[in-house]
């Protein structure tokens, strides 16, 4: 049984949808990035499905843009502001009552950095992403 202080906090996450489509409950976005922070990154974008029906048969447009920095840039924040937004609420829905209520006190020394150091973990690769890839 959650606490109501934990629930309380908790709704403030709680989606809803705007009416206009409740008969679809997930969001959909088609591209493809490589290497987005690169000086040549390549952005893939359009309607195709990279199926049959769709490259063949249907009447869909797929763009390939290399070497636009700004398209690239755009797309990547609006790719990690959707992984988070729903990461996010993925980790707080697994957490038991006990481990939110010890994850939200804060720490006071630098004992919560090391996962952005060892070298396997995904904290690292997103910092070393994001950093430039030389913070060592």
């Amino acid at each position: 049984m959650r606490r109501r202080g934990v629930e309380e906090k908790r709704s403030q996450f709680i989606e809803t949808l705007a009416g206009l489509n409740d008969h679809v409950n997930y969001l959909r976005t088609k591209y493809l990035l490589i290497d987005p922070l690169s000086d040549d990154p390549v952005v893939i974008t359009g309607s195709a499905n990279f199926s049959q029906a769709s490259t063949v048969n249907d009447d869909e447009n797929m763009l390939i843009i290399r070497g636009n920095k700004r398209a690239a840039d755009i797309l990547l924040c609006e790719f990690m502001q959707l992984f988070n937004h729903f990461r996010s609420r993925n980790v707080l829905n697994r957490q038991s009552d006990e481990e939110e209520a010890e994850y939200s006190k804060p720490v006071a020394d630098d004992s919560w950095t090391g996962a952005y150091y060892d070298g396997g973990s995904q904290s690292c690769a997103e910092r070393r992403l994001f950093g430039g890839g030389q913070l060592e």
